[in-house]
């Protein structure tokens, strides 16, 4: 089967998982944020300065460039999320296809790797797509790299994932003990070396440039602080039933996969031994970053994509696999279970994308017929989308909605809450939106003094100012 019919086949699945991803107007909060950060560092605000987040510069220059090619597209966005999702599956389908001698396992592992991204927060174009589609185009590069410019574009892959977000730097590990290994194994010092430290140049290129960015147009002091201090200060201490918790919550979700990993688990060990050293090597440093870095956030755990699905691939090899479904009534009942599972998942894309009440939605709708290009508007706790939408500057830096009401972000970000929202209010915005339980209640009661609700819209009071 040719390259372009493999890509297609993955192209067609991505676009039947994902083809309700496009007409959302919200469909997380951080895809939101990374939108108007990069929208209001193409009107002139200084990132990390007057525009303030935990991410990394590489999403927001991501987004930035969207922008700036196809404008004000939340469609664009979806689609550039869902290219991303289906060229990182095919990396990985030409990756195996190296190592593997059959055709099928590579592309069931192309397939697997869509279908992980069904689930936290995947649908969105969060950063863990991007960063993945990064490491997955360093992996292939690296695989066939027998010159200095094919280890320094490998590089370049994996720095590039590093800007976007720092997770990467556990994918770079397993990749170096791997090189160090196959470096002993094959004798090859002096040539390894060199490939090795070009990779490295590559690497750390892209955070080059952005430190001379930053400091060039002299705000390397916030980014300094956003890149270095802060991620120290994001991480939280975790028990361990926290932490085991968290670990169950994620391989149940992920069970089926997991299980198709297990069950291929012999094939993986009769394969070439730098094939299966490579893969135990990526499972357990993807699994290190899920646990120990940051806050127990589900969506880590779509680093895990890549390693899994690699492995879940195998399934195809196995020869009582393949005797099973030489069976007519095998394959029948394969294909009625994945037609019920379709429908079942479709209706659940529906209620939960579609048919249920998007706030942003909601809130633009009524917020279209008041709002003009003198009006000043705070989002308080609901989708800062809004902002992009009516083209309005945040009057606080801290764009994402959650920032000034959760003290794990007041903590990292070393924020005066009573300060930062005072400030708020001293701009005077003509609009105030705030839910029936906005979690800083004496900022609420601020705005009661002089603004009244002219309007509800699901759980969030729109305040005006009392003439």
């Amino acid at each position: 089967m040719k390259n372009w019919v493999v890509f297609s086949i993955l192209a067609g699945v991505t676009l039947l998982m994902r083809f309700h991803t496009l007409f959302p107007l919200t469909i997380d909060y951080d895809e939101s944020t990374y939108a108007v950060i990069a929208d209001h560092v193409l009107n002139g605000s200084a990132l990390y300065k007057d525009v303030i987040d935990l991410k990394q510069p590489g999403i927001f220059i991501l987004f930035g460039g969207i922008q700036l090619l196809f404008g004000k597209s939340i469609l664009a966005i979806r689609l550039i999320a869902m290219l991303a999702v289906c060229s990182a599956a095919y990396f990985l389908y030409l990756f195996k296809r190296r190592r593997e001698s059959e055709q099928l396992p590579s592309i069931l592992s192309g397939v697997i790797f869509i279908l992980m991204f069904n689930f936290y927060f995947g649908f969105s174009a969060n950063a863990e797509i991007f960063f993945v589609w990064c490491v997955s185009l360093g992996l292939l590069i690296f695989q066939r790299a027998n010159n200095p410019l094919l280890y320094l574009l490998s590089g370049l892959g994996f720095g590039t994932g590093f800007i976007i977000k720092q997770h990467v730097l556990f994918d770079l590990a397993a990749i170096g003990i791997f090189f160090f290994v196959v470096t002993l194994l094959d004798k090859q010092f002096k040539s390894k070396v060199l490939a090795m430290a070009t990779m490295v140049v590559g690497f750390v290129l892209p955070t080059l440039l952005v430190h001379t960015y930053f400091v060039w147009n002299g705000n390397y002091d916030y980014f300094h602080f956003i890149f270095y201090e802060a991620p120290g200060n994001y991480s939280e201490a975790r028990n361990w039933m926290s932490t085991a918790k968290f670990l169950f919550g994620g391989f149940l979700v992920y069970l089926p996969f997991i299980m198709l990993a297990l069950l291929s688990v012999k094939s993986i060990f009769l394969s070439d031994f730098r094939n299966r050293f490579l893969l135990i090597l990526l499972l357990c440093f993807d699994i290190i970053a899920v646990l120990i870095t940051g806050a127990p956030h589900a969506h880590y755990y779509l680093q895990l994509a890549l390693p899994i699905s690699f492995a879940a691939g195998e399934i195809a090899t196995l020869e009582w696999v393949k005797s099973l479904f030489s069976k007519k009534w095998v394959r029948l009942s394969f294909i009625l279970a994945s037609v019920t599972y379709g429908v079942f998942l479709g209706r659940f894309y529906h209620i939960r994308y579609i048919q249920k009440p998007n706030m942003a939605e909601q809130l633009y709708d009524t917020l279209k017929p008041i709002v003009n290009e003198n009006t000043k508007l705070y989002t308080g706790d609901a989708p800062q989308v809004l902002y992009w939408l009516f083209d309005k500057k945040s009057p606080t830096p801290y764009v994402h909605s959650s920032i000034l009401l959760k003290d794990k972000h007041l903590r990292t970000l070393e924020i005066d809450v009573v300060d930062e929202l005072t400030r708020v209010y001293a701009t005077h915005p003509d609009i105030i939106i705030l839910s029936k339980k906005y979690r800083q209640p004496w900022f609420k009661e601020m705005v009661q003094k002089e603004y009244s609700v002219f309007e509800t819209v699901g759980n969030f009071d729109l305040y005006r100012k009392e003439n």
